[in-house]
């Protein structure tokens, strides 16, 4: 189990990197068999031999595989893996030269107030990291299994890791009961969590920190509903505040 769970999460990794499924699988394939053909590969990967040309063919344009001819029969073989570092620095340099012109191209909300509205996992969490920068507490209220899901573990040790380097405090109220399985990752990241049972909390998850409230939205793709004003951030605020004093550290 452990062992599928890391080729999981290989398999995201060079995924995150812009290659397809059919070329992730099939680099692997190069890694472990190397000097193979077209039909070597079909045959231990189950994608068909038109597919792993064209696989193969974008793996070499993006310089992750290369091709040798011997006996009129095509080899293939997967590059050095230090190309996924190269890679991902040529995607930083892409990055960097265009990152000014987009900063300065941006139109700026409104600081202040407003409501607004986040669409896509990776935003969320980055909307969650630009409250730990802020340096106020941050509160989560109503967090279950589907919150985990969407945060993901590495999220939430790098949410600990900087909250703690900063000094913010991070108060959690689980909505679970005792089968609940994953709900005690708040703890084991170090948060400081308590939990109330399924059915006290109406709604998704709410994260309030300073003069921001968020209201998360378990949708497909994920989304929320961002309230910057101070005095709706002041009422969940004491609503957090008024429900932690009877949750309990122990799950239902």
């Amino acid at each position: 189990m452990p062992e599928q769970l890391h080729k999981k999460r290989v398999i995201k990794i060079l995924e995150s990197l812009g290659l397809h499924k059919n070329e992730v699988y099939i680099y692997l394939d190069l890694l472990a068999s190397p000097n193979s053909s077209a039909l070597d590969i079909s045959k231990r990967t189950g994608i068909h031999r038109p597919n792993v040309y064209d696989a193969l063919r974008t793996l070499a344009e993006k310089g992750f595989a290369e091709e040798s001819v011997n006996e009129r029969t095509a080899k293939f073989n997967a590059t050095n893996i230090d190309c996924l570092r190269r890679h991902m620095e040529e995607q930083q340099k892409k990055l960097d030269s265009v990152i000014e012109t987009l900063k300065s191209s941006a139109v700026r909300e409104n600081e202040d107030e407003g409501v607004f509205i986040i669409k896509g996992a990776m935003t969320i969490r980055e909307e969650i990291r630009s409250l730990v920068n802020k340096k106020s507490p941050i509160m989560i209220e109503g967090a279950d299994k589907q919150t985990i899901r969407l945060l993901t573990d590495d999220f939430l040790d790098e949410l600990n890791k900087a909250a703690s380097k900063d000094k913010v405090s991070v108060r959690v109220i689980i909505t679970c009961d005792r089968k609940c399985e994953g709900c005690e990752k708040f703890f084991l990241k170090g948060f400081e969590a308590r939990y109330l049972p399924i059915g006290s909390i109406r709604g998704n998850a709410t994260i309030i920190s300073g003069n921001t409230v968020i209201f998360v939205l378990y949708s497909s793709p994920p989304q929320a509903i961002k309230i910057k004003n101070r005095a709706v951030a002041f009422s969940h605020e004491n609503n957090f505040n008024f429900l932690w004093k009877y949750a309990d550290a122990k799950p239902f």
